[in-house]
């Protein structure tokens, strides 16, 4: 019984002073994902000129490419924002949309470097988007992981593996290389729906327990203007990071 009843203590005990740990001031618990997050979008001129903004809304998409520390690629599901029926128009999100959320990797020193390829589309009936989004980021990600092989002779599992060992430089390199060649890509061809040209976001967690301005969880709000010559508009998203 005497031996049950220690066991039962000291299991309470690990327990208290975890509960202390995170609830006492100064003591900042490791984050397990950087969430990218949108509040509002907003039509600044709709696209495709005057004569089409008299005749009908525009239907705005917006998606992309996730590349999280483990440099693993994923394709963003596709937030259809809703109509814009004339310009000045502005759609927010209360709570903040969710676009993507990238996990830490917890094998891995920090730095970690977070990565988001946004594209934003006028959505037409050809379904074309979220097509067009996979091609660009199978193409993106071989032609990374091709240059990778030519440069450091190793695969993407070899250069984790180095990461993780405190050997940095080749999965650093394989990063930057992805969000590169996922701009890269040029389309064949772009469907039916009206595509913004990509803009590449990027995010670097410098250590363990890194807070944002007065030790919030969330960075400040920023603004993306999106514009293109071959698409006539103009839109901005106003977004953030939170740390989880």
């Amino acid at each position: 019984m005497r031996v049950q009843w220690v066991l039962t203590r000291t299991i309470a005990a690990g327990f208290l002073g975890l509960a202390m740990v995170l609830a006492t001031p100064g003591v900042k618990a490791a984050p397990r994902k950087l969430t990218l997050q949108v509040h509002s979008v907003k039509c600044h001129d709709e696209t495709t000129g005057k004569w089409r903004e008299k005749l009908g809304v525009d239907t705005i998409a917006l998606g992309g490419i996730a590349i999280d520390p483990k440099a693993n690629v994923t394709q963003i599901k596709t937030w259809r924002v809703g109509e814009f029926k004339k310009d000045g128009v502005v759609r927010k999100s209360s709570p903040p949309h969710e676009l993507v959320a990238m996990s830490f990797d917890p094998k891995q020193p920090f730095p970690q470097k977070f990565q988001a390829v946004l594209v934003l589309a006028e959505l037409d009936p050809g379904k074309g988007f979220e097509n067009q989004l996979g091609k660009i980021m199978a193409a993106g990600n071989k032609a990374a992981l091709d240059k990778l092989k030519n440069t450091f002779g190793l695969t993407r599992d070899a250069v984790l593996k180095q990461a993780q060992s405190g050997k940095v430089q080749p999965i650093e390199a394989h990063l930057a290389d992805i969000g590169q060649e996922i701009l890269k890509v040029k389309a064949e061809e772009w469907w039916a729906d009206d595509l913004f040209p990509p803009i590449h976001k990027q995010f670097t967690v410098p250590r363990e327990d890194f807070r944002f301005k007065n030790g919030k969880l969330e960075s400040p709000r920023e603004t993306q203007i999106f514009t293109g010559q071959r698409i006539m508009g103009k839109y901005s998203v106003v977004y953030s990071w939170r740390l989880e």
